[in-house]
């Protein structure tokens, strides 16, 4: 009994499901990823110290993060070219994270770590290039890898210098940040569909309140710098008119002449109607499809249905003729 139980619950899981949790755990572990290689290079650009320990660590880190990549491109996707390429990255940072960690800073070690790091990521994104074969992939892996292969290009030909060998590691850690970071963004903005919110903003009154906005914003940007000693370029005015209409309120620019604190006023009070319409209309958008039934999946649905009722029709009458 408890048996048919657990592969009951088992089969509720839908592919969706899984990934989900895949994405999760990816993200929890490139959080550690991001915190590593932050530590690190701040303490190489800043200190000119570097620790092969923290770097050793990211990699470490870098290898978990694997693991859900590959048991999605498996159990989910079925994709066996990302498979292999994420399982090859996994071995190869666990590999050079064991070196990093046993040799501790030897310098052609050190090396031969970032020219591996740099020789994984050309492989997993021409892998990436070959799934997904959009031009946006080919443009962004493209110059990715191009910038991995004249790294390892330089390091390989005798540039291999202690200051070169820091500004390579520089390098190699600003991307491994920056990799972290999109793919924490692309797991937070993961089920924000930009067609479902353009369709939003087509079919309402949102852009045009959003322009309307934005042109207050610009405006009053240019009179706090013309009237406030205290916000001397236009970008401190910019920024101080988001610090107002989102409520913020972060304090580092102040005003005090009447104009601008009415200007104040205006932005702070429109960037309040501005979030409760755009919210109300978002929802009530959302409420009416599930209403009618119009959302894109239940579109696909029936026209699924109509296909197959069609076909079957066609089947029943093709046999009827026969019949005959």
């Amino acid at each position: 009994m408890e048996n048919e139980q657990k592969s009951h619950i088992i089969k509720k899981i839908t592919p969706d499901a899984l990934k989900m949790i895949f994405h999760i755990l990816t993200s929890i572990i490139m959080i550690g990823v991001l915190a590593f290689s932050l530590a690190c290079l701040s303490g190489c650009v800043i200190n000119n110290n570097f620790d092969y320990k923290l770097f050793a660590a990211t990699f470490l880190f870098l290898s978990l993060s694997r693991i859900p990549l590959i048991l999605t491109s498996w159990f989910v996707e079925k994709k066996i070219l990302i498979f292999g390429s994420n399982a090859l990255c996994a071995l190869s940072y666990l590999v050079v994270s064991i070196l990093l960690f046993a040799l501790n800073g030897e310098q052609g070690m050190t090396m031969a770590a970032c020219i591996i790091y740099l020789a994984t990521i050309i492989i997993n994104r021409l892998a990436i290039m070959i799934d997904q074969k959009t031009l946006s992939s080919y443009i962004f892996n493209g110059l990715l890898s191009l910038v991995a292969l004249s790294l390892i290009v330089m390091t390989i030909i005798g540039l291999g210098t202690q200051e070169f060998l820091m500004s390579t590691l520089t390098t190699a850690l600003a991307i491994i940040m920056l990799v972290a970071l999109a793919e924490i963004l692309r797991f937070a903005f993961s089920r924000m569909k930009l067609k479902g919110i353009i369709k939003i903003m087509k079919k309402t009154y949102a852009f045009e309140i959003l322009y309307g906005l934005l042109v207050l914003i610009v405006a009053c940007s240019f009179c706090f710098v013309i009237t406030e000693e205290s916000i001397t370029t236009f970008q401190d005015g910019l920024w101080y008119s988001f610090a107002i209409v989102t409520t913020i309120g972060l304090g580092d620019y102040t005003v005090t002449g009447f104009f601008s604190r009415f200007l104040s006023v205006l932005l702070g009070v429109y960037g309040i109607v501005v979030v409760a319409v755009l919210t109300s209309i978002i929802v009530n958008f959302y409420n009416d499809n599930k209403e009618k039934g119009t959302t894109d999946t239940d579109q696909i649905a029936k026209i699924i249905d109509e296909i197959r009722n069609k076909e079957k029709d066609k089947g029943s009458d093709e046999n009827n003729k026969k019949d005959e």
